[in-house]
């Protein structure tokens, strides 16, 4: 196999086994893959709680990610806030109603870790960290020639 179609099938390998990760805790809670993503990333990220953030920083379609986030509020997961400063910002935030959502998530995510990087040596994990950054840099650069 080409070594860089290899590289892309890895990649999406990987995505796929987070998603499987992931899939007992959407059940269980009957949510979509965008309605997890959007409670993930509010809660890994509470500097960025808006709607604009999560379009841009997770590269989700706009219309998408305002559709769940209604959907969100019908299920009492998540609130809309005015900024104090700026009426035309919403902000998103997670009721307690999502605790136990995120303690799953955040659990599912300490496993799929431990999962992918069993046998790894902490130097190979640093190595690791370091290539996969140079290599998101050079993604991020590239992507923004077009902006």
């Amino acid at each position: 196999m080409d070594k860089d179609f290899n590289m892309l099938v890895n990649f999406r390998q990987i995505i796929k086994f987070f998603e499987f990760s992931l899939q007992d805790i959407r059940k269980k809670y009957n949510l979509t893959k965008i309605e997890m993503d959007i409670i993930s990333f509010l809660f890994n990220n509470p500097s960025y709680d808006t709607a604009s953030d999560i379009v841009e920083l997770r590269m989700l379609q706009k219309g998408n990610v305002s559709q769940a986030v209604d959907l969100l509020i019908k299920k009492e997961l998540l609130i809309k806030k005015t900024d104090a400063l700026d009426k035309r910002k919403i902000h998103l935030i997670l009721t307690e109603n999502s605790n136990n959502i995120t303690e799953e998530i955040s659990n599912a995510k300490l496993k799929f870790k431990q999962q992918i990087f069993k046998d790894f040596t902490t130097e190979e994990l640093d190595t690791y960290n370091y290539l996969n950054n140079k290599i998101v840099n050079n993604v991020k650069t590239e992507l923004g020639k077009d902006e």
